[in-house]
Parts: structure tokens; C-alpha cells; sequence
């Protein structure tokens, strides 16, 4: 029997445009990423956590469990929409989710 495996995916901007660096500001004594990713850790469901980020500067800010992959600038900007950053994600980190797409699509 196939083991699920559960990925959590964290798109990170550190450009913000209403609130600059607000994912790395000081809330309660901590950056406000640790706060989710922190929750993700905690939850113990999550076989791997990534911060999915365009700058490499978030990686002082990642605790131990969490791991970095760098994304392009263009992926996380305003304009992104959810659908269209996952399916890319998926892409990036799962080269099988093509072929499974492809063989979706032909059904």
C-alpha cells in the first residue's frame, strides 16, 4: 500500500509592497513567519515544510525542520494567483505531476 506524504508549501514575499519585509517584522518577540511556520511543525502531520521564496535572506528567519527553495522573482509577485503558484510549485518539485497532468488531460 502506497504511504501518504504530506508537503507543506509556504510562498514567502519579502517585497511587500502595502507593508515592506512584513514577513520578517518582530510581532511578540518573534518574525511573524515563525508563527506559521512554527503551527506547521507543531501540527506533527507534515512529512517535509518549505519556505518558497525569491530571496535567500528568509533563510535566517527559518527554524530548524524547514527547508528553503528559491523561487523565481516573477513567481511570487501581486498579480500571482494561488492556482497559477501551485500548479508551478508542483512542477518545480514534482516533475511526476506533469506526467500525471498530461495523462489527465488526455481522458
Amino acid at each position: 500500500m502506497l504511504q501518504r506524504k504530506i508537503t507543506a508549501v509556504v510562498p514567502i514575499k519579502l517585497n511587500n509592497e502595502r507593508v515592506p519585509g512584513k514577513n520578517t517584522k518582530i510581532l511578540g518577540g518573534r518574525p511573524m513567519i515563525s508563527y506559521i511556520l512554527q503551527a506547521l511543525l507543531d501540527c506533527n502531520r507534515c512529512d517535509e515544510i518549505y519556505v518558497y521564496c525569491s530571496q535567500e535572506s528568509i533563510i535566517p528567519y527559518l527554524p530548524d525542520g524547514v527547508k528553503f527553495k528559491k523561487g523565481r522573482k516573477i513567481w511570487i509577485c501581486p498579480q500571482q494567483t494561488s492556482h497559477r503558484f501551485l500548479s508551478r510549485f508542483l512542477l518545480i518539485f514534482f516533475p511526476i505531476f506533469m506526467y500525471m497532468l498530461t495523462l489527465l488531460l488526455r481522458f
